[in-house]
C-alpha cells in the first residue's frame, strides 16, 4: 500500500471478537468489511427477504 500511496502506512491491530473471523480495514473514510459477521448477516438478510 506505500507503494500505491507514496505514504507511510501505519497499522493498528484491534482483536473483536464479534467479527467470528475475517477483519475490517479503514483508510481515511472507506470502510471494507471482510468479516464472517457481515457475510452471515447478509444471508440472513436474503433468507429474510425470501419468506
Amino acid at each position: 500500500m506505500q507503494e500505491e500511496t507514496g505514504n507511510t502506512i501505519e497499522f493498528t491491530g484491534v482483536l473483536r471478537p464479534e467479527l467470528i473471523g475475517g477483519f475490517v480495514l479503514r483508510i481515511g473514510n472507506i470502510r471494507i468489511d471482510a468479516s464472517y459477521s457481515r457475510q452471515l448477516r447478509e444471508i440472513k438478510n436474503k433468507l429474510i427477504e425470501r419468506n
